[in-house]
């Protein structure tokens, strides 16, 4: 699970480089927000996505799984996996009460607006409650008082992020950072996201607006602070998007193909590397799974399995190598020593994995079959000196 985090974390990092160094701000803004949403949610897609590799073997595949750790003092690695997953829990439920204030605070500015009127299918409110102007979804929300040519303006700039859909790419970032709120790429990409969308919108409005009455009204409201994370006229790059909105992007062959190779190589990247795969042997093949997946199993065998009083004393660790096969009925059967040094480390390894519950079954062509497995198991004392008995 670790290892698959790092993995995603990383390929975030990746896409994001390859998004600064060859799109950036200077591209079509199109392609940077597609690109960063690429960036985003591709290492997390790429989980349920299975990847089909050839097998050369035309028997039911001997399968080894990754090693677990069983400490002598077992309590302190539960704990601490325990720690992790509380602390990983907190933060999720940090983020949806984030959200949750949000959706609040927008319900309430609603209810109170004092004046409230359309434009199309867009529904506008304005309200004392604000001093920076948004949009949330179809809503437009504006500071009361606002004279005719500022709100003009602000309504045509706000209408714009809800015409270009922005509000869903930032719905899904949120959604996206209740799950990988550890990852920091996330945040960045977020961060450039909302930036993207207002130098896109900056650019479709200066064709319409002139560039002193926009700049005037953006300076507005420089450095205010919105309410929720949303689309707001505000934004603290302020000097660059004056530079960049007068720009016109450029639209270079080279890098428009260089874009498409680093996309494809980083779904190829990204799949390979998720740790979900289905091999194949000119059939399909699906392999046995325990009830939870290999974390699991892991949590199973750390809480059943005993540190031997014996191997404590005498300061015995080893990993040993248990065999067995999984039946056509997901049954553990036929548990066996393929490597282990100690006896008594190898009978309480044996007699953990004849407690294994059942799993659900490989299958060949829709067919269930058995699989032999394999299955090190680590014994290791504790790293501050000799354990007593």
């Amino acid at each position: 699970m670790t290892n698959l985090i790092l993995k995603q974390v990383l390929l975030t990092g990746i896409l994001y480089l390859i998004w600064k160094v060859f799109i950036s701000y200077k591209n079509s803004a199109f392609l940077g927000r597609i690109f960063l949403l690429y960036a985003a949610f591709m290492p997390f897609i790429s989980n349920y996505i299975h990847l089909k590799t050839p097998f050369v073997h035309n028997s039911v595949v001997n399968l080894t799984l990754h090693k677990i750790v069983i400490y002598s003092d077992k309590a302190i690695s539960q704990s601490y996996g325990n720690i992790l997953f509380y602390i990983y829990l907190i933060m999720s439920l940090l983020m949806i009460l984030r959200i949750l204030v949000s959706f609040i605070k927008i319900i309430k500015l609603k209810h109170n607006a004092q004046n409230r009127y359309k434009k199309g299918n867009i529904k506008i409110f304005e309200t004392e409650e604000i001093n920076i102007p948004f949009s949330f979804g179809t809503m437009i929300f504006l500071p009361k008082d606002l004279d005719n040519k500022t709100k003009n303006i602000v309504i045509e700039h706000e209408y714009e992020h809800i015409k270009r859909l922005n509000y869903i790419d930032l719905w899904a970032m949120n959604i996206l950072l209740i799950f990988k709120w550890y990852n920091p790429f996330l945040w960045i990409i977020l961060r450039e996201l909302k930036f993207i969308h207002e130098l896109s919108v900056d650019r479709a409005i200066l064709k319409n607006v002139s560039i002193t009455d926009y700049l005037q009204t953006i300076s507005l409201f420089h450095g205010l602070t919105p309410i929720a994370n949303i689309n707001t006229l505000n934004s603290n790059k302020l000097k660059k998007r004056f530079q960049l909105m007068i720009q016109t992007p450029k639209h270079t062959a080279m890098r428009l193909l260089f874009t498409i190779i680093a996309l494809f190589l980083s779904t190829t990247l990204s799949i390979a590397s998720s740790g979900t795969r289905e091999i194949t042997y000119g059939r399909d093949t699906t392999l046995p799974v325990f009830p939870g997946g290999n974390e699991a199993l892991r949590n199973f065998i750390a809480k059943n399995l005993v540190y031997p009083k014996e191997a404590l004393n005498n300061n015995w660790q080893d990993i040993v190598i248990v065999k067995f096969t999984v039946n056509e009925n997901g049954e553990v059967e036929n548990p066996s020593i393929v490597k282990g040094q100690y006896d008594v480390l190898n009978r309480e390894a044996l007699k953990v994995i004849s407690k294994l519950p059942k799993f659900k079954p490989a299958y060949v062509n829709s067919k269930p079959v058995s699989v032999s497995m394999k299955l090190p198991i680590v014994f290791r004392l504790k790293s501050d000196g000799k354990n007593k008995s």
